[in-house]
C-alpha cells in the first residue's frame, strides 16, 4: 500500500498507534505525525494475589485487553486501519512472562510487584552478589526484578523453564500481534545485561547464579526502533488493524516515558 507524500517535508500521510500495557490498564492511542493524540481506548486487567506477597496476571486477559483497547481507539477515530503507518508498544517492566515454543503461556505472569524472590535478593545483598556485577549492569535488583524471579523459578519451577521463552509484558502483546518473540535492552536491563554494550552478560548471570538452562529462556534483543514484525491475519481480525501493518519493538514504560518528556541527552533527567 502506498501513502502519498505531502510535498512540504516528504513525510508520508498517516498515523501511529501506540500501546501501553500497564500493570492494571492497557491503553491504545492514535497519533498524527506531529504527535497530536486523536483517539484512545483502554481496558482494565485484574491483578490476582494468591497470597498477600504474590502478584500475578492472566496473560491471555492482557492480550484480550490489548485487542479491545486497539479496537476501541480505531472505532472512536476517523482514522482507517490502512492509514496506520506503524504500531509500537511499551509496558510494565520486570517480572516474568513465560511462553512455550508454540506461544502458549506457561501459567500466569509474575509481576514486578511480586515479592516471592525477596529472600533471594536479601542473600544477594549480604553475600556481595550485587556488588560483583554492578560495574557491568549498573543495576541493583529488587524482589520483582526479572533476574530474581528467574532465579526463583530456577529453584522452584525448573520444569517451566525447559523449552520456555521469558518475555516481558510489551513483548507478550507484540508476540500476539506479530509472532515475534524478542525483547529490548530496557526490559532486559534488570535481567542480566552489560549496560554499555546492551548484550546479555555472563558476569551478571554468574553473580546471580542464573544457570545455562535459565539463560536459554531469554529471548533475542532488538533495538527499540527496530521492526520486529507485521500484524498477522489473526491479530488483524481481533484488533481491526490492517494485516501487514509494521510493528516496532518499543521499550519499557519508564524509559519510554522519560524519552517522551525529552530526556534524550547526557545530563537530562526527570522526576
Amino acid at each position: 500500500m502506498q501513502h502519498k507524500l505531502n510535498g512540504e517535508n516528504d513525510m508520508p500521510d498517516g498515523y501511529i498507534l501506540g500501546l501501553d500495557a500497564g500493570t492494571s490498564v492497557v491503553k491504545a492511542a492514535i497519533f498524527d505525525l506531529q504527535g497530536n493524540e486523536l483517539s484512545r481506548g483502554a481496558r482494565s486487567v485484574p491483578i490476582t494475589n494468591p497470597e498477600p506477597h504474590l502478584a500475578e496476571e492472566d496473560m491471555q486477559e492482557v492480550w484480550v485487553a490489548a485487542t479491545e483497547a486497539i479496537s476501541h481507539a480505531l472505532v472512536n477515530s476517523s482514522v482507517r486501519a490502512d492509514e496506520i503507518l506503524g504500531v509500537s508498544a511499551t509496558g510494565q517492566g520486570d517480572g516474568s512472562w513465560l511462553i512455550d515454543r508454540d506461544g502458549k503461556p506457561r501459567g500466569p505472569a509474575i509481576l514486578w510487584t511480586d515479592g516471592r524472590a525477596g529472600e533471594i535478593v536479601d542473600t544477594w545483598n549480604t553475600d556481595g552478589s550485587i556488588t560483583r556485577q554492578f560495574d557491568v549492569s549498573g543495576c541493583g535488583p529488587y524482589a520483582g526484578t526479572t533476574s530474581a524471579v528467574l532465579r526463583w523459578r530456577q529453584e522452584n519451577q525448573p520444569e517451566l523453564l525447559d523449552g520456555a521463552i521469558n518475555l516481558w509484558c510489551k513483548d507478550w502483546v507484540e508476540y500476539n500481534l506479530t509472532g515475534d518473540a524478542s525483547t529490548d535492552p530496557s526490559d532486559a536491563s534488570l535481567a542480566g545485561i552489560d549496560a554499555q554494550n546492551r548484550r546479555y552478560s555472563d558476569k551478571v548471570f554468574e553473580a546471580f547464579g542464573i544457570n545455562e538452562r535459565t539463560r536459554a529462556a531469554l529471548p533475542p534483543l532488538r533495538n527499540p526502533t527496530e521492526l520486529c514484525g507485521n500484524v498477522t491475519r489473526h491479530a488483524a481480525h481481533v484488533t481491526g488493524l490492517r494485516e501487514g501493518t509494521p510493528v516496532f519493538k518499543g521499550q519499557m514504560d519508564i524509559t519510554a516515558s522519560s524519552l517522551g518528556v525529552g530526556v534524550a541527552r547526557p545530563g537530562d533527567c526527570m522526576a
